[in-house]
Order: structure tokens, then sequence, then C-alpha cells
């Protein structure tokens, strides 16, 4: 229950929210981090499918980019997903690799926070970059 409650307001902020999962369970000592792979990805996927309603629900207040950038921002991630999901679980799936993951995330949000600016509509270069970041 705590770990589906931390899930859904992540999902809305611009963190991880799979990291806030892995870091918190382990800091509080349960189980989570020590599931089979298998195992810990059903029970990834349960919480993000969980999320998914209530964040179609809250989107539909927003408009939308055409589905084709959507497409083309998710591309670079899936590609790199598919093709590295062994040993990107295996070499960086630890407590620590997650945490500084989040520390390099948040330094890059701050940068981008403060050059700031208004660059009008995206592009498909900016789709692309926002897919690879």
């Amino acid at each position: 229950m705590v770990l589906g409650a931390l899930q859904g307001p992540a999902e809305l902020l611009p963190v991880s929210s799979s990291a806030h999962l892995a870091l918190v369970s382990r800091l509080l000592g349960w189980s989570y981090p020590s599931l089979a792979p298998g195992d810990r990805k059903f029970f990834d996927v349960a919480l993000h499918a969980g999320s998914a309603p209530a964040l179609a629900v809250a989107a539909l207040r927003e408009p939308l980019p055409p589905m084709p950038m959507l497409a083309l921002t998710a591309l670079p991630a899936a590609l790199m997903g598919l093709a590295l999901e062994g040993p990107i679980e295996r070499q960086l799936g630890g407590p620590r690799s997650v945490a500084l993951a989040q520390v390099a995330a948040g330094a890059a949000l701050m940068a981008a926070d403060r050059v700031g600016g208004d660059r009008g509509a995206p592009g498909v270069a900016d789709h692309l970059a926002v897919g690879v970041a």
C-alpha cells in the first residue's frame, strides 16, 4: 500500500517513480529489492498500470501534442530499453546507482530551469532530445 501511495504522486513529478520505489523500500528494509527480477518487474508494471488510468484522466485536461511527436519522444528510450535492459539491470540496478541517477536528473532539471526562456512550440529535434534524455 505504501509503495502504491508513493507511486501515484511520483508519476506527476519530474522524478523517477521507479527509483523511488526501489530506494524507499530499501531504506525501510522491505524485501522488494530482493525479489526475483521477474517478480519485481511484474510488481513495477502493476503499480504503473494502476497509475495509468488516473494519469489519463488528468491528461485529458491538457492539450496533447500530435501523436507522431509523442511516439518520436518515446522512441529513443524504448529502443535503448529493448537493447540494453539486461546490462542496465545488472550494472545500474543497485541503490547507489539509482540514487546517483536521481541526483544527476535533479541537477539537470535545476540547470534547465535556470536557463529557462520560451522557445515556442517544440519541434522534431526537441522531441528527440527529450526522448534521449
